[in-house]
C-alpha cells in the first residue's frame, strides 16, 4: 500500500467519528436548543471550510445547475437535520442512526426509476436494511422509545434520501461549490426565519460554543472525505460513511449510559452491513 494511500484510509477511518460525534453532540444541544440555531450556527462554519478547500482545489466557478441543485440540496439538508436532531434528543442514537441507514435505499429508487438497475448484491444489502430497520423499529425493541422520535427518525430518513439524489446532480458538474451552496443555503435560510420570528433559538454567547464544535467537526470530516477520495472509490467513502450509526450508539453508552438490547444490537448490526454491502455492490 502507497503511503498516500494508507493516509487516505486513515482520513476514511476518521469520516464516521467526525460526523458521528457531531451529529450526536448536535442531537443533545437541541435539548436546550431550537435544531435550527445548532444548524444554523454549524452550517456557517461548515460552509466556510467548504469554500475554503474550494478554493484550495481551484473549482470556486460555479454556474446555474450548481446554484439551484445546491440551494434544493441545502433545503433537503436543513429539513433533514432538524428531524434527525429532534430524534436524536429523544431517542436512542443507536436505533436512530439504524432507521435513518434507509435514506440510501432512496438514491437506488431513483436510479431504477431512471432505469438503472441494482445488482443482486446490492438488493441483498438492501433487504437486511429493510429486515434490520424492521426488527429495531418493533415495540418491543424500542423500550421507551417514543412513536414521536420512530415517526422523526423514518421521515429523517426520507429527507435524507431525496438530498443524496440533489447532491449527485450538483457532482457532475462541481461538487466542492455545490457542498458550499447546499451549507450556505441552510445558514440563509435559518437567519432569514429568525429574523421574522424575532427568536435566536436559545442562542447566546454562553450556548454557541457547543454548536461551533459541531460545525468544525463537519468540516473536518468533509475535508477528510475529499483528501480521502484522491485514491479511494466514492463507493467505499460512502460505505465506511455508514457505519456512523456504530458511532451514535457507542456515543449515546458512552454519555447517556443508553445500552442496546441484544435484539436491538443484532438488528443494528444487520443495518450497517446491508448498507455496507448495498452500496460496495
Amino acid at each position: 500500500m502507497r503511503h498516500s494511500e494508507a493516509v487516505s484510509w486513515v482520513l476514511l477511518l476518521a469520516l464516521p467519528i467526525c460526523f458521528g460525534a457531531g451529529d450526536y453532540l448536535a442531537g443533545q444541544y437541541s435539548k436546550t436548543l431550537s435544531p435550527w440555531a445548532v444548524i444554523a450556527v454549524a452550517s456557517v462554519v461548515a460552509s466556510a471550510g467548504a469554500l475554503i478547500w474550494a478554493l484550495h482545489d481551484g473549482k470556486l466557478e460555479f454556474d446555474g445547475i450548481v446554484l439551484v441543485e445546491g440551494s434544493i440540496s441545502g433545503l433537503l439538508l436543513l429539513l433533514a437535520n432538524v428531524l434527525f436532531y429532534k430524534a436524536l434528543a429523544t431517542g436512542k442514537a443507536g436505533i436512530v442512526g439504524g432507521i435513518v441507514t434507509l435514506s440510501i435505499i432512496v438514491p437506488v429508487a431513483f436510479d431504477m426509476r431512471q432505469g438503472t438497475l441494482p445488482d443482486s448484491t446490492s438488493l441483498i444489502g438492501i433487504l437486511a436494511i429493510v429486515l434490520g430497520v424492521i426488527v429495531i423499529s418493533q415495540p418491543r425493541s424500542l423500550e421507551g422509545m417514543s412513536k414521536k422520535s420512530l415517526l422523526l427518525s423514518f421521515g429523517a430518513a426520507l429527507a435524507f434520501g431525496v438530498q443524496f439524489v440533489a447532491l449527485d446532480r450538483v457532482s457532475a458538474t462541481n461538487t466542492d461549490m455545490g457542498v458550499v451552496v447546499q451549507f450556505a443555503t441552510a445558514a440563509v435560510v435559518v437567519a432569514i426565519v429568525g429574523l421574522l420570528l424575532r427568536t435566536s433559538g436559545g442562542l447566546r454567547r454562553s450556548t454557541i460554543r457547543g454548536p461551533i464544535f459541531v460545525g468544525l467537526l463537519f468540516c473536518i470530516g468533509g475535508l477528510c472525505l475529499s483528501a480521502a477520495m484522491i485514491d479511494i472509490d466514492i463507493s467505499i467513502a460512502t460505505a465506511v460513511l455508514l457505519t456512523e450509526p456504530i458511532v451514535l450508539a457507542l456515543l449515546d453508552f458512552a454519555i447517556r449510559r443508553e445500552r442496546l438490547n441484544a435484539m436491538q444490537s443484532v438488528a443494528l448490526v444487520t443495518v450497517i452491513a446491508g448498507a455496507v454491502v448495498a452500496t460496495i455492490g
